[in-house]
């Protein structure tokens, strides 16, 4: 479906087929225009066939607004209104190895919900939910990789705040140009200001990017990074590092 720009898609199965109802955003739109709604379907989740457009705003002489968001016929169940929580539902899809897993929130249109509170969240369940659909495809571990990278993490803590100041080396062969380093904050811990990189979000799983006098990392270099943070208790250090996707050997 590379020649549409298509969202929102909503899954039905019937007959060994499954059927994708999805928005459609005009080409050349700078927001959420949205005129009709597109149907594909597949038997084996990998060839597709467009059925074009059933439906559009001019088929319904009350609409007024935008074609968003659409429901397939035999929706899964979806949570309480008001609940701010999300529900997943799982099929056996068209045919044997291709499931169907459908994720609904109550809450707004965002990318990134969190049970229990409104908004995007650095502390979302989505990449969770993605990650165990995906994997179930796997069928042997994949062969280890030698890290290119290490990271150590020094805190110094007091009362209700801390500092940590954390090292990054290039332990690989070449140049790294540009760089993020991924890592989880304890919970509890909000970065409140930093040096030497940009730090987003404040809370959750973090990322920090080079700032403009450290983007090149030759092999053997190191960087170091840095930022203040208030606690709640917990005062460790993150257990885990990965540099631009790269997990990195904790020293």
């Amino acid at each position: 479906m590379q020649h549409v720009c298509t969202a929102d898609p909503a899954p039905l199965v019937h007959d060994g087929r499954v059927y994708l109802y999805t928005g459609h955003d005009e080409d050349g739109s700078t927001y959420f225009t949205m005129k009709d709604w597109r149907v594909w379907s597949s038997a084996d989740m990998v060839n597709w066939t467009d059925h074009g457009s059933p439906l559009a705003l001019a088929s319904f002489s009350w609409a007024s607004a935008d074609a968003w968001a659409g429901q397939a016929g035999q929706n899964p169940p979806e949570p309480a209104q008001g609940s701010l929580t999300h529900r997943l539902t799982s099929c056996a899809g068209c045919s044997a190895g291709h499931p169907v897993a459908w994720a609904a929130f109550d809450e707004g249109h965002i990318a990134a919900p969190q049970d229990g509170a409104p908004g995007d969240s650095g502390r979302t369940w989505v990449p969770q939910v993605v990650w165990t659909f995906f994997t179930q495809f796997q069928t042997s571990d994949p062969p280890p990789q030698t890290s290119t990278c290490r990271v150590s993490d020094t805190v110094s803590a007091w009362n209700t705040g801390l500092t940590a100041n954390i090292t990054v080396t290039n332990t690989g062969t070449t140049p790294v140009d540009g760089w993020s380093l991924v890592f989880d904050l304890p919970g509890g811990q909000t970065i409140t200001s930093g040096w030497n990189a940009t730090y987003a979000p404040a809370s959750g799983r973090m990322t920090a990017r080079n700032a403009p006098h450290n983007v090149l990392l030759a092999p053997g270099a190191s960087v170091g990074i840095g930022f203040q943070a208030t606690h709640t208790g917990n005062t460790s250090a993150p257990t885990a590092f990965t540099l631009n996707g790269t997990t990195c050997t904790v020293a």
